[in-house]
């Protein structure tokens, strides 16, 4: 199994192209993450890739600063650079987006949203709220 998951913000604007014979849209974008704290404090830049028709849709939303996180699969690049040395990078091919909004009213929340060429052309739903106190869970354990 090949999963990672990266909180972070926006380096820059999103890039959102079209690649291949087909044409098949593609956004890239780099996400940095910090580590530590104080003077042990260290930033990673993480390159990012969304495929297919999600690409389009959130291309205007992926916008520098914007702090998200992303879940989906590392694969590793390699090409020969001019001095004839490997050279290689580490990209993340998306397959989930959380955008972190803060809403007056409520708090900090999130939105998520698959980000592979799925289906599914809406957001996936918020987890349902547990009980208020004095109502009673659910015991029955759905596996």
């Amino acid at each position: 199994m090949n999963s990672i998951v990266i909180d972070g913000r926006v380096v820059r604007d999103a890039e959102y192209k079209e690649v291949g014979a087909n044409g098949t849209p593609l956004l890239e974008f780099t996400l940095a993450n910090d580590t530590g704290y104080g003077e042990y404090k260290k930033t990673h830049f993480f390159k990012c890739k969304v495929w297919g028709k999600r690409a389009t849709g959130l291309a205007s939303h992926i916008v520098k600063g914007k702090p998200l996180t992303v879940r989906g699969e590392m694969q590793m690049q390699q090409w020969q650079g001019d001095d004839g040395k490997n050279r290689y990078s580490w990209d993340i091919n998306i397959g989930e987006l959380n955008f972190h909004m803060k809403d007056s009213t409520s708090g900090p929340s999130q939105q998520t949203y698959p980000a592979g060429d799925t289906q599914r052309d809406t957001p996936i739903s918020k987890p349902p709220a547990f009980p208020s106190p004095g109502q009673q869970f659910d015991d029955d354990i759905p596996f």
